[in-house]
């Protein structure tokens, strides 16, 4: 009986554990994706290279946010300068999609980064891409 109860304190105290740092992790990036159109909040013609006649590209982000709402912000970086950036609002959804876009142009031809950053300005995740 007493092997029986510790064993099952023991089983309540890891379940407790997992169930905290599921809370604290909060909001998860589930995937990020650069692409040529969103189309019923899906991204369309995702790729990691681009052609500048391109003309806008988008970052498509889906996160998993079981806390509450909160803002990330969507960082784009050309040749290593920040060149635009957007704060996004996340509802508590077990999947929410938003995105921003940038124009380019042949001008714009180069590596790009986007990071994603959360109110704190902590990176959650970035992506990498070439404008030809």
């Amino acid at each position: 009986m007493k092997k029986t109860l510790f064993v099952f304190i023991v089983l309540i105290g890891v379940l407790a554990i997992s169930v905290s740092a599921q809370t604290e992790k909060g909001i998860e990036v589930l995937k990020v994706s650069i692409c040529t159109d969103v189309i019923e909040r899906e991204a369309v013609g995702v790729d990691t290279v681009f052609s500048a006649s391109a003309e806008k590209l988008y970052c498509h982000t889906t996160f998993a946010n079981g806390d509450t709402s909160r803002h990330i912000t969507h960082v784009w970086k050309y040749e290593g300068e920040e060149v635009f950036r957007k704060e996004l609002n996340i509802k508590k959804s077990g999947k929410w999609r938003t995105w921003t876009s940038k124009k380019v142009n042949s001008e714009l031809r180069g590596a790009w980064k986007v990071r994603i950053i959360n109110e704190d300005g902590d990176a959650l995740a970035t992506k990498s891409f070439i404008v030809k």
